[in-house]
Formats: C-alpha cells, structure tokens, sequence
C-alpha cells in the first residue's frame, strides 16, 4: 500500500504525442469550485456540504457539458461525484496524491488517448497538495484530438511558481499545433502578477475581450475573477462564456464557469 501511495506521487507525463489533424467541432467546458467538505473555516457564511451536495450536483448535471474540470473535492465527495456521473463521464484523478482537482469527459464522445498528471509543489505535505490532472482525448465524430488539463493553486504567493511549473510542462504540447485547454480555480485575477504567466506564450483567456469583468469568488461578496478556461491554438474560437445559477445560492464560494468554443477544421 506505502509503495502504491509514492509512485501516485511521481509526476506521470506525456508520452503518446497529440496530431493536429479533424474535422470542425464543437465543445462546451465547465469549471466549478465546489468547496471541499473539510472547509469549516467557511461554515459561517455556507452550508456543510449535506446541505449544499444535492444541488452543486444538479447543477454539474444540467449543464450536459463536454468536459469538466472539478476542484476543491475531498475524497467523499469525489465517492459521490463518481457515483452520481459515472453513466456519462470517465472521471480522472490521483487520489493518492490529492483529489483536489479532477476531470472528466463524456465516455461516449471522446476516446482517451492518454492521461498524467503534474505535482505543483512539496507531495509529503498533504494539506497542501497542489496537482494538475491532464487528459489527451479524441473526439469520436470529428477526429479532432486535444489537451484537457484541470488545476487548483494555491492562493498564496506560491502559486506564480506553480503557474510556472504548469505552462513549463505544456511547452512541448504547443508545438503539435492541436488545441489545449487548461482550467480551475487559479486564485489569480486579471490585475495580478501571476496572470501574464497565464497569458505567455501564446495562451488566451475565454473571457470576452473588452467587456466589463465578471468575477467569480467569493460568493458573499464577488470581487475577483479566479476562474478560468484559457486555451492555445488559433483553430479555437469562443463562442459562450458565462457564470452558471443564482450567486444568492451560497452552494460554494465560487461561482462556476461554462465556456463554449468552437474549432476549426484542419486544412
């Protein structure tokens, strides 16, 4: 069981290179934070989770989204997360590193190509594990196959340095051309230093350029977007962005986030 436990520690990276090559296509992306259940600093001004569960899973449901990318779950919520989803999605995770980001994709829509993921910071120090889960799929209709990573960093400083460690591991994948997406709580607005690191070379926010900024925590009092699906790849155009249910619905401390893009065939 120890040995187990320490290689889920190791980072599992890509091996199976992704082909720019399909069809158009379309895809629509969902991100929410939903608080972990271990979160009693914040029962003042939220519900437990018993309260809150019912409807955090209608509402990952009713979006029908293609893919998403799930943070802050503890192990039983991801048990319940598992049970409730696993008709329509393959969820992927490390438990034994953390479950606090994980994905999932629709089984019937996309074949997995291949699946890792990345430790962001020291892996013996479990409260405080960082990871980003990644998953290479093909879509079933068009051919067209990308990257679909999930993370949750740190709200402190750290997090720069995890943003970093992130975008350093997807420096190969730019160069095969094909669409990647990375998404989560990234605890970093707009109008912070950690942001251009988001934003370098090459990557994009889904969020509508130059429209009045809509942030997404805390709930109780919305003040920063820390939300986001960002994606490279000229092929990928952003149809829909948009928060999802009542922010009066104190079902988290984060509003969650569904974006809609549409990519381009391949020549």
């Amino acid at each position: 069981m120890a040995l187990t436990a320490c290689l889920g520690l190791r980072d599992r990276d890509s091996h199976v290179p992704l082909e720019n090559k399909g069809q158009a296509t379309s895809l629509s992306i969902f991100t929410f934070n939903i608080m972990t259940s271990f979160d009693l600093l914040n029962l003042q001004h939220y519900p437990p989770w018993i309260q809150r569960k019912a409807e955090v899973l209608r509402i990952i449901e009713a979006q029908n989204a293609d893919l998403l990318s799930i943070q802050e779950c503890s192990p039983g919520q991801l048990r319940e997360l598992r049970a409730r989803l696993q008709d329509t999605y393959t969820i992927v995770a490390n438990v034994n590193y953390t479950p606090d980001a994980i994905v999932a994709f629709k089984k019937d829509r996309f074949t997995l190509l291949e699946r890792g993921h990345w430790g962001l910071g020291d892996p013996y120090v479990p409260l405080f594990r960082r990871i980003a889960i990644w998953v290479k799929l093909e879509d079933k209709a068009s051919g067209r196959q990308f990257l679909f990573a999930g993370t949750h960093l740190d709200g402190r400083p750290i997090k720069n340095k995890e943003a970093k460690r992130i975008k350093s591991q997807l420096e190969e994948e730019r160069a095969s051309g094909a669409p990647l997406f990375l998404t989560g709580d990234f605890n970093i607005a707009p109008d912070e230093e950690g942001y251009p690191i988001l934003l370098s070379d090459g990557w994009k926010d889904s969020f509508p350029s130059g429209q009045p900024d809509q942030p997404t925590f805390p709930r109780i009092h919305l003040q920063r977007r820390i939300d986001h699906v960002l994606y490279f790849g000229d092929q990928i155009h952003i149809q829909e962005w948009r928060t999802v249910g009542k922010k009066e619905a104190r079902i988290s401390d984060h509003l969650p986030v569904l974006v809609k893009v549409q990519i381009d065939a391949t020549p």
